[in-house]
């Protein structure tokens, strides 16, 4: 039997030779993901008052 053009063309994807990455840590539903969390504006420091030379 003949193949065609696209059975010649289908593949089956390799096995991974490597051990798949180990999971990560969960992490809890309450946390919100970085680009998402809110930012932290710097805080401006309060210059001292001085007092008026006389």
């Amino acid at each position: 039997m003949a193949t065609t053009h696209l059975q010649d063309r289908a593949h089956s994807t390799p096995d991974p030779e490597t051990d798949p990455t180990p999971p990560s840590i969960p992490i809890p539903d309450d946390v919100p993901d970085p680009a998402h969390a809110p930012v932290e504006e710097p805080a401006i420091p309060v210059p001292p008052i001085r007092e008026p030379r006389v």
